[in-house]
């Protein structure tokens, strides 16, 4: 027997890590919950980050001489004649609405944040109980942080020359999504523990 093959036998050895073969298997082994969670996690993530960056939170109504609209970080107004539209946008930095702002900001962390601790758990990088309890609780974070947002905002439209936009939709939903993650991803939990565990070779 050469010595490191002795060495890799040896009981303080460190263990080898699984192949990269091995991880896609896992990959492909997961339930279908946690795929069902998967898939929203990455439809939030688009939501979420384009609603976030959209100047469309809110648009002008019919009531307004002049089209205009604005999001969380621009407005835009028309500056065009009557039939044309030519926007002119800028970046706003709205302090009644600062809050919202952090917490769309803390929104899109959340949906990058709950898919990379999803995949640890079922790579089973570190602790899987540990890094799967941390998957819930940053996904129920995530929603919570989108719908409180997405609240706050709507609470604030300023008056009725005003109505809520498309962009403002898209955020609202990815808050409804991971709020189906989250459960999704609990009930997984919950499953796994109440099964009987597999005996040990």
């Amino acid at each position: 027997m050469s010595v490191r093959n002795a060495w890799s036998s040896h009981p303080l050895a460190a263990p080898r890590r699984a192949p990269v073969h091995e991880s896609l298997t896992m990959c492909k082994n997961a339930s279908w919950s946690t795929r069902l969670s998967i898939g929203g996690m990455a439809l939030g993530f688009l939501l979420q980050i384009i609603g976030v960056s959209m100047p469309h939170w809110c648009d002008s109504t019919e009531l307004q001489t002049k089209r205009s609209n604005f999001g969380l970080w621009k407005s835009c107004e028309d500056i065009g004649r009557p039939g044309e539209h030519v926007p002119i946008c800028q970046f706003s930095l709205n302090v009644q609405i600062i809050s919202v702002q952090i917490l769309g900001v803390l929104g899109v962390l959340g949906t990058v944040a709950t898919p990379c601790l999803v995949l640890a758990a079922i790579l089973k990088v570190e602790d899987k109980c540990r890094t799967s309890v941390l998957s819930i609780l940053s996904a129920l974070g995530t929603a919570s942080f989108i719908i409180i947002g997405v609240t706050v905002f709507g609470l604030e439209v300023p008056d009725e020359n005003w109505r809520l936009s498309w962009a403002f939709g898209l955020s609202a939903a990815a808050g409804v999504v991971y709020v189906g993650v989250f459960v999704t991803l609990t009930w997984t939990v919950i499953r796994r523990r109440s099964a009987p565990s597999s005996v040990a070779d």
